[in-house]
């Protein structure tokens, strides 16, 4: 047997964090509570008599840890976070992570090491309006040069369009631009929508939204915090 195949047993490293999963994804409201799940590369143990470890999140609270939930022994540590009336992000991120006098060590003694616990994607948007729907008038055929398209954007919730700075617009795949239509839109019901009249030149084999623009305009929910249109 060559000597680069023979296995030495011997653990290098701390355990570490190798994947963050939240038990839902998508638009988080008050009052909600979601779990987040760090899965750690090997078992350890959690010794909570001098406090109890938390996640500090982007919107200013905190996620605290389950000890009801998690299996350490197998690796998992499981933190709870509820929502709050003034809290807000549209897309939360775990800042760090804080131990309050807990340890979190492996199977020699070793502590963890929690600095990963900042690199996940949690997909999450905290009590912001958000996308939920897209609908097209015509909404199938084909649409000609010189017809009108309307696209409608459906929100998660009421909110407003400030249009003082200037109005919003959809880049579409075809090169074209959707300008906001205020007279028809009424975001106190959660409905903006957007025309566009194909060009000439336009051709695309299937018309989307490749990028939506404030351009300088404000596009709020009802608390006045920005929305959430990266679903468009």
């Amino acid at each position: 047997m060559a000597a680069d195949d023979v296995p030495t047993g011997l653990l290098v490293g701390p355990a570490y964090i190798t994947t963050i999963t939240p038990s839902q994804t998508g638009d988080l409201t008050t009052g909600q509570t979601v779990q987040l799940t760090l899965a750690m590369s090997q078992a350890v143990t959690v010794d909570t008599s001098g406090g109890s470890p938390t996640l500090s999140l982007s919107d200013g609270a905190d996620a605290t840890d389950d000890a009801a939930a998690p299996n350490p022994s197998a690796g998992a540590l499981v933190f709870d976070y509820a929502v709050g009336a003034s809290d807000y992000a549209t897309d939360l991120q775990i800042l760090g992570y804080k131990p309050n006098g807990a340890t979190i060590t492996d199977a020699h003694g070793v502590n963890a090491n929690l600095s990963g616990a900042t690199d996940g994607d949690l997909a999450l948007d905290v009590n912001a309006a958000v996308v939920t729907g897209l609908s097209t008038l015509p909404s199938t055929g084909e649409a000609d040069s010189g017809q009108q398209v309307t696209l409608a954007l459906t929100m998660s919730e009421p909110g407003s369009v400030d249009l003082t700075g200037g109005s919003p617009t959809l880049t579409l795949n075809d090169g074209a631009t959707a300008t906001y239509d205020s007279a028809a839109s009424n975001p106190s019901t959660g409905s903006l929508l957007f025309d566009y009249t194909v060009g000439a030149s336009d051709e695309t084999p299937s018309l989307q939204i490749s990028e939506v623009n404030l351009d300088g305009a404000a596009i709020d929910d009802a608390s006045s915090h920005a929305a959430d249109l990266s679903a468009a």
